[in-house]
């Protein structure tokens, strides 16, 4: 039985995380005995979604105050004195790799930027010919800049993820953004994340845990309430500009995240309550999907934007601005509405949805097709092609 570790930063409630759980629980049905190690904070309903058979391990270690730290902590080092970025950054990734790493794995895969991959990239020698080594691209290098954390230089990043195996970018635009920044290491591959499609389904069936307020127009955003990345207070903008104009529109923005605050503010400080809800994190969000007749990727910067995925699979129209990942989950425009990405052109994309109930039914029909090209069922073999030593760099 091959064993195989997935390093990840968090554990939080992102599209990151889900798909860790995803791949992880599939290589667990199929027969692999998988760890995963996260290093800071988790969500218990994330932690809960593993499947039994995978095997979790939590390495946080907060940063104490030192006066009140016991001798023996400093001696064994049960606390980091700096914060985890610097922490990384200050060693070396053999260090980290022996300090973290404590067992033999047949593959060990970095499952985001940043510290994951300075520590898988830390192995030693001797497990270059027999253990696979993979590191995941889930971003826009060009936008995300987190993969700097934890590396000194540009030129330490590319050193860490040259020593990788493969390289697997969650899209072409994403490899492309990821040569751009750190240059050709000769390894990267693309494989689109995969979904449980009759599950999502299923789920989708379901009534919302919570009622949100729905005009005759309805639109949903599902993403981690980050706005520098996902664009929430745009769209919040957007939808109080048409209720100005006297349409009849609402929106749900679905999820949790650091900027929670400061979107709810934005809405109260426009007296959009009304109409604008923010039901918090679920951990069933496709009801809320379902009941939408439009769902938007307001995103400045993605990589496989899975709100998007899934909305295609439940059959809700989707809008998205463009931004990396989003053009390839819908094909360039085929299986959904692509805008520039600037706030004028979401507006008008948001509107000619409203004005015109045939583009819903267009796209709708069109989803069906892309969700079936998207379902996991299907990955194993695509995800496995990944897990065995590469017998040559592309």
């Amino acid at each position: 039985m091959k064993k195989v570790l997935f390093l990840t930063p968090s554990l939080g409630t992102g599209g990151m995380e889900r798909m860790l759980v995803l791949y992880a629980n599939l290589l667990a049905e199929n027969g692999y005995d998988v760890t995963v190690l996260n290093f800071t904070h988790d969500d218990e309903s994330m932690r809960a979604a593993f499947d039994p058979r995978v095997h979790y391990r939590n390495q946080f270690m907060p940063t104490p105050n030192l006066w009140n730290a016991s001798r023996a902590d400093i001696f064994h080092g049960n606390f980091r004195l700096l914060p985890w970025n610097l922490w990384t950054r200050l060693h070396s990734p053999r260090y980290l790799h022996k300090k973290y790493v404590t067992d033999r794995y047949d593959v060990e895969i970095a499952f985001f930027r940043g510290a994951s991959v300075k520590i898988v990239s830390g192995y030693p020698k001797e497990d270059a010919l027999n253990t696979v080594h993979l590191a995941w691209v889930h971003n826009d290098f060009r936008l995300a800049d987190g993969y700097r954390d934890s590396f000194g230089s540009i030129a330490a990043a590319k050193k860490a993820y040259a020593a990788m195996d493969h390289v697997v970018c969650v899209s072409r635009r994403a490899m492309e953004s990821f040569r751009a920044v750190i240059g050709e290491t000769n390894n990267c591959a693309v494989q689109y994340n995969l979904l449980p499609v009759r599950s999502i389904r299923e789920k989708a069936a379901e009534p919302p845990a919570v009622r949100v307020p729905k005009a005759s127009f309805h639109i949903a955003l599902a993403a981690r309430l980050a706005d520098r990345a996902k664009g929430q207070s745009r769209l919040i903008r957007i939808v109080k500009r048409l209720h100005d104009e006297g349409e009849d529109v609402s929106l749900a923005l679905i999820g949790g995240g650091p900027d929670e605050a400061m979107l709810r503010e934005l809405i109260e400080t426009l007296n959009a309550g009304a109409y604008i809800a923010m039901p918090g994190m679920q951990s069933n969000p496709y009801p809320f999907v379902r009941e939408a007749d439009l769902v938007v990727c307001a995103s400045h910067y993605e990589g496989f934007p899975l709100t998007l995925a899934e909305a295609l699979i439940i059959g809700t129209p989707v809008l998205s601005t463009d931004c990396t990942g989003p053009t390839e989950v819908l094909s360039d425009g085929r299986y959904g509405r692509i805008v520039p990405d600037d706030d004028e052109a979401l507006y008008q994309g948001v509107r000619a949805f409203l004005k015109d109930p045939s583009l819903k039914e267009t796209y709708r029909a069109a989803g069906e097709e892309r969700a079936e090209e998207l379902d996991l069922r299907h990955g194993m073999e695509q995800i496995e092609r990944f897990l065995t030593k590469a017998k040559e760099r592309a």
